[in-house]
């Protein structure tokens, strides 16, 4: 019996050894598996916040989008709303002038009255803006400003 006996000592080592090393091949399993969650956990939350960035990035873009265009639908309508004002021609220097200003500030002349020449008694007064001057007691230019 002692050789039998010893035989099954050594399957029974062989055994204890073997169930050993599967409860070690069963923990590594789960501290990998946990491991494994621990991570995905991590990079959702990671997902979740970069996601909420682009979100917040794309908010605030669509804000300052429709800022820009409120602003120009607003110039647009200053714009329109000033077009044709002045002397009657639609096509003139005023509403080209308007045209130009930012709708901020006003457009004025870079040059003061008190600089510009008296054009009544020059040879231009026979062109046809100053010609009418004699005809409605005043002229186109002296109404626009170009006249002292």
């Amino acid at each position: 019996m002692s050789q039998a006996h010893e035989k099954s000592k050594e399957q029974k080592e062989k055994d204890h050894k073997e169930d050993k090393e599967r409860e070690h091949h069963k923990e590594k399993e789960h501290h990998k598996d946990h491991k494994d969650h621990k991570d995905k956990e991590h990079k959702d939350q990671k997902d979740h916040k970069e996601k909420e960035h682009k979100d917040h990035k794309d908010k605030e873009h669509k804000e300052h989008h429709k800022e820009k265009e409120k602003e120009h639908h607003e110039k647009h309508d200053h714009e329109k709303e000033h077009e044709g004002h002045g002397s009657g021609d639609p096509g003139g220097a005023e509403a080209h002038a308007v045209s130009l200003g930012s709708g901020e500030t006003p457009m004025v002349h870079f040059i003061g009255t008190e600089l510009r020449p008296d054009l009544a008694h020059s040879t231009l007064r026979r062109e046809p803006d100053l010609a009418s001057d004699e005809e409605t007691g005043g002229s186109d230019a002296a109404q626009r400003g170009d006249l002292v």
